[in-house]
């Protein structure tokens, strides 16, 4: 009261004021693969391929795999074990993205042996793009658990609010005590709380999902 040279009354109208509805910005519907060739570890790996062999970087760069990034959600099981592996690529993904990815092992099949420089900078490009694909889809599906849990935080906190205000009634009508509406608006703040979080998060899911795609830490 005394730092907001308000009296009791108006404090309390105030805090409960619900704040302006910010919502959600939808992920993109769809993003092309090849936006995440310009990836910083894509790029860097690429650059490294056409330092060791340029002809070679330019065949692995035609076989970047090309498919909408979230209508590819679901399709993609990249586990930790299985990147590498022939069999999880052609169980996981559709032809058309199966295809060029497994592509790179007849690449590698390619490569002269001896040329040890030339074949650690494919395996590198090879990793890299595995690594933007797997980030791609943890980044939606990550996108997709944060706004499932900040709906149900919302629709939580809201449920507490309702219950708060009834509390507060049935009080004022000589029907319950005081402790019950303390009770009521402790859970409703602790809601409030969990929702602001699970907010919080699902933007985070927002920004690391820009990251993953290639944009900069810092701005586009």
């Amino acid at each position: 009261m005394t730092l907001t040279a308000q009296g009791g009354a108006q404090v309390r109208a105030a805090l409960q004021q619900e704040g302006p509805a910010i919502p959600l910005p939808p992920p993109p519907p769809a993003l092309p693969s090849e936006l995440l060739a310009n990836r910083p570890d894509v790029v860097r790996a690429a650059a490294e391929l056409s330092a060791a062999d340029a002809d070679l970087a330019a065949v692995a760069r035609t076989r970047f795999p090309r498919f909408d990034l979230s209508a590819a959600i679901g399709l993609l099981a990249f586990g930790v074990g299985d990147l590498f592996e022939a069999d999880s690529v052609i169980g996981s993904l559709a032809a058309s993205v199966a295809a060029p990815l497994l592509d790179f092992g007849r690449i590698e099949a390619e490569i002269d042996t001896a040329a040890a420089a030339k074949r650690a900078a494919f395996e590198a490009y090879r990793g890299a793009v595995f690594t933007a694909l797997g980030d791609a889809e943890a980044a939606y599906g990550l996108v997709e658990a944060a706004d499932a849990e900040a709906a149900a935080s919302i629709a939580e906190r809201d449920i507490a609010q309702r219950a708060a205000a009834i509390a507060n009634t049935r009080f004022e009508a000589g029907l319950a005590n005081f402790l019950a509406v303390i009770e009521a608006r402790r859970a409703a703040d602790a809601s409030g709380e969990r929702a602001a979080a699970a907010i919080g998060r699902a933007r985070r899911a927002r920004v690391l999902s820009w990251q993953a795609l290639g944009g900069s830490r810092y701005g586009p």
